[in-house]
């Protein structure tokens, strides 16, 4: 999610740049520049801000061991989530990773 927020800051002071040198070049006023530059990234900031909302909702995930019983219990999940052990009798080693 980072990495998506970076590149959108980054789309973002770049459109707004080229829109204020643009506006700047074309008009010679730079009062309607710095006018359209702030109404495009705001208009830009929302809608990339509305895009992360969007793709960042994914599903909560969850792994659960119960009533379980052994020598030894390892527990992994790959990316974010809740990882349990309920109810279990493990007589030596019990461990639980979770890589991103």
């Amino acid at each position: 999610m980072t990495t998506k927020r970076v590149l959108a800051a980054g789309a973002t002071v770049v459109v707004s740049a080229l829109v204020n040198l643009t506006v700047g070049m074309l008009t010679q006023k730079w009062n309607w520049a710095w006018l359209a530059c702030s109404i495009v990234l705001i208009v830009l900031g929302v809608a990339l801000q509305m895009w992360l909302t969007k793709t960042d909702g994914s599903p909560h995930r969850s792994q659960v061991f119960k009533d379980v019983e052994g020598k030894s219990l390892q527990q992994k999940m790959k990316g974010a989530g809740d990882q349990r052990v309920t109810r279990a009798k493990v007589e030596g080693h019990l461990g639980q990773t979770q890589d991103d």
